[in-house]
């Protein structure tokens, strides 16, 4: 719908190619968007041991709290097998907040 698969090679192509242009189309306002350069790393669980790891995009609602962890693969990548990676990370900012869990959705 966005890109044509061919033009998919690197992990930047799919952000600028589909994942920006998602989006845009779902009209999602710029100022709920943050991306990988303005997030903070957070240690995340993995086993019984953490690494270091921030998502590319987090969006966030109309009360301004995070709602979706969003990450994007190269296409080379299989997603399922970094799940762990956007699940942890809103682990972990959900566990900042005590009387909610604002990230509802990770992609």
């Amino acid at each position: 719908m966005f890109a044509d698969r061919s033009d998919l090679h690197t992990e930047a192509d799919v952000e600028a190619l589909i994942a920006d242009r998602l989006l845009a189309k779902l009209r999602y306002p710029d100022h709920a968007i943050k991306r990988k350069h303005s997030l903070q790393k957070l240690r995340i669980p993995r086993g019984s041991r953490t690494e270091l790891y921030r998502p590319d995009y987090v969006l966030y609602d109309r009360r301004e709290e995070p709602a979706v962890i969003f990450d994007v693969k190269a296409p080379s990548e299989t997603p399922d097998d970094f799940r762990w990676q956007v699940a942890g990370y809103a682990l972990c900012i959900n566990e900042r907040y005590e009387q909610d869990n604002p990230v509802r959705y990770v992609a």
